[in-house]
């Protein structure tokens, strides 16, 4: 979620570069983005669907 903005994906490229109108999951893409600076976005961030945002946490437990 870069920053709270809404963008829109102008294209999807798969690994071979090729343009593609879907990814699945777990597939390696490259996307054109619309309405945010390619520096706004860093490793890490998620795209999600504004009206279906990931949850935030603090704190997480675990056992290992």
């Amino acid at each position: 979620m870069p920053y709270r903005k809404i963008m829109d994906i102008s294209h999807i490229y798969n690994g071979e570069d090729n343009r593609v109108m879907y990814a699945k999951p777990g597939e390696n893409i490259k996307i054109r983005v619309k309405g945010l600076d390619e520096n706004d976005i860093m490793r890490g961030m998620v795209i999600v669907n504004p009206n279906n945002q990931c949850y935030v946490c603090n704190d997480i437990e675990v056992r290992l």
